[in-house]
């Protein structure tokens, strides 16, 4: 009887090993044959079905719309230029409000997640453009679909171990325990890999969108204060160690650039600014406005809108430049409009901390702000948008 059972167990792993062995698909993005079960198509239906219950496990999406606008913006900037859009997979880009959490993630076929927590710790569009083109290598890698095929792999296995060991007194349970467990660290170990290959990924992907692809080293900074220095061994952890990781992050922007030659064109974007009631970091929407004459400004993650009592649906305006000057922080840009179209072409705002009191009411800013167009400069308040304004007493 025992013999049956294990010739048995030994015909259940042959079939589970060819099975496996025998899928072979080329990654046409990275050129690595990999043994995948599912074609591209069942990546994106995958995908599509799990991102509502991944979202609602992590708190659902963060309800700020700027938020969600300026993930959207750097993920779809990050695929389009950095070449992922040539896949077929469907990118869509969310922020989500778990703010506890440090954490970003791709689902298969595209669905890309990050959190508020890490979200508000990031202190440049770089490195958010960094993070998200680390997941987006994940996907077109096709990790999750190579992680599927070795956990099919490894089901098999488990439960050929479970029929070759089985006797009487139990024994199979305990040989399919530890079989599981061989099972997970092989998969951790692939883990690893992936991650390594994600890096060097995103560092091509965010240079070829435009962003210094060292804010991505930064990015790995960040990660470890957010763990306190502490963690995983890294053989046992799916993400290594940020300081590994910086190593092979140093490496890449080497290879892609030899001696640290990366061009002056390539940017960090724009800077966001720290929020003073948590004393993290997060995008700067900021309000600004003036009576004399009347003027209102809107800087959201990607355009500035500014509103004038001739024109209450407002001039927009694409966020170009962000700096810091000095105690200042200056925004400059530009509208591309038809020749005789009228409204102002150039915009910039410049805003100082400082109270300041619009004159109208009794509330009490904490910036002040100086909006220039063409050559005229008007002055005015300004604040984050959600804060909480103190009155005059």
């Amino acid at each position: 009887m025992r013999r049956g059972r294990l010739l048995l167990g030994l015909i259940l792993a042959a079939v589970s090993l060819i099975g496996y062995f025998s899928l072979r698909q080329e990654n046409p993005f990275t050129g690595a044959v990999q043994h995948i079960s599912l074609n591209t198509d069942q990546e994106v239906a995958l995908g599509i079905q799990m991102a509502p219950q991944m979202a609602q496990d992590m708190g659902g999406l963060d309800p700020d719309p700027d938020a969600q606008a300026l993930v959207t913006t750097v993920g779809e900037r990050v695929v389009r230029q950095g070449g992922a859009g040539r896949t077929p997979y469907e990118f869509r880009f969310y922020a989500l409000a778990d703010p506890k959490t440090v954490n970003a993630f791709a689902l298969p076929g595209g669905p890309v997640f990050i959190t508020r927590a890490l979200l508000s710790r990031l202190e440049s569009e770089a490195q958010l453009a960094g993070v998200l083109a680390h997941e987006v290598g994940h996907v077109v890698a096709r990790h999750s679909a190579e992680r599927i095929a070795q956990s099919e792999l490894a089901q098999g296995l488990v439960g050929a171990v479970s029929v070759g060991g089985s006797d009487d007194q139990g024994s199979g349970q305990q040989a399919a325990q530890m079989a599981a467990a061989v099972a997970q660290m092989v998969q951790l170990r692939y883990g690893r890999k992936d991650e390594i290959q994600s890096d060097t990924l995103g560092v091509r992907m965010m240079a070829g969108a435009g962003y210094d692809p060292r804010a991505l080293i930064d990015v790995m900074r960040i990660l470890e204060a957010a763990s306190g220095g502490s963690g995983q061994p890294e053989f046992m952890s799916s993400h290594p160690d940020p300081g590994n990781r910086r190593q092979i992050i140093t490496a890449a922007i080497e290879r892609l650039y030899p001696g640290g030659a990366v061009p002056a064109s390539l940017t960090l974007g724009r800077r966001f600014a720290p929020d003073r009631t948590t004393s993290q970091w997060r995008d700067d929407t900021i309000v600004a406005l003036g009576n004399e004459p009347f003027w209102n400004v809107r800087v959201t993650a990607n355009e500035i809108l500014y509103t004038v009592p001739e024109r209450l649906d407002g001039y927009r305006f694409p966020v170009v430049d962000a700096v810091e000057e000095g105690n200042a922080r200056v925004y400059r840009t530009r509208r591309d409009v038809p020749s005789g179209e009228p409204g102002p072409r150039t915009l910039e705002l410049r805003i100082r901390a400082g109270t300041c009191s619009d004159g109208m009411s009794d509330r009490v800013y904490p910036m002040t702000a100086a909006l220039t167009i063409g050559d005229q400069t008007h002055t005015g308040c300004a604040w984050f948008q959600g804060d909480t304004l103190s009155t005059e007493r």
